[in-house]
């Protein structure tokens, strides 16, 4: 069976490179990702790839400039998200070896890498697509205003003179409001989920290398 095959497969290459001790430095993430490729994409060939790491954001997980070969990945992000880094290595190889832009073929590589994690015990691929696709949004909005005529609400990252453009007057501040973390609306979600479904699965023809 399939199945079968694919969790031989990964048994094999979890022997070929064991997991070891994780530093989030280029040599560990090196490691990691040939590791990770072995795993998931054996019959992919890919070019030797140069992996940086980044130290000034938090709301950006991975840059891959694809016509260099280099990816690099930013440390504050995941370090506020410390197991991400193996999806993250993982979708900017896809711009290297796939797609150098989210589109068909990103999908395609996507579903295979879905297809693969069934027989590969280490979770590491998101189920949902645009987990897989987007970083976390890791902006916290702080301060809420309302409208009390119409009700509007409207959040934002600090406190700010708000005004109601519908009625045209001072919004208040929500003095009981704690805070919230951003989210990709659920209707969107779904939109782009469908938009996967049906796709085919890339093999190792499709390599670009």
């Amino acid at each position: 069976m399939k199945w079968v095959k694919n969790l031989l497969r990964a048994k094999s290459q979890e022997q070929k490179h064991p997991p070891r001790k994780f530093e989030f430095s280029s040599e560990g993430l090196t490691y990691e990702l040939y590791r990770l490729k072995d795993l998931f994409l054996p019959e992919f060939k890919i070019p030797n790839i140069k992996i940086e790491v980044g130290k000034h954001t938090y709301t950006k997980a991975a840059l891959t400039y694809y016509n260099q070969n280099r990816i690099i990945l930013y440390k504050p992000y995941h370090l506020r998200f410390p197991t991400d880094y193996k999806s993250t290595l993982l979708h900017e190889l896809g711009h290297i070896v796939a797609d150098h832009t989210h589109g068909e073929d990103f999908k395609r590589y996507y579903n295979l890498l879905v297809e693969r994690q069934r027989g590969v015990e280490e979770e590491v691929i998101p189920s949902n697509y645009v987990d897989f696709l987007f970083s976390k949004v890791t902006r916290h909005y702080s301060s809420r205003y309302y409208c009390p005529i119409c009700r509007t609400v409207k959040v934002y990252r600090k406190r700010v003179n708000s005004v109601c453009k519908k009625c045209s007057i001072p919004m208040l501040e929500d003095m009981m409001f704690e805070g919230i973390e951003a989210i990709v609306p659920d209707s969107f979600k779904q939109t782009v989920n469908k938009s996967v479904l049906g796709r085919g699965c890339f093999s190792s023809k499709d390599s670009l290398v």
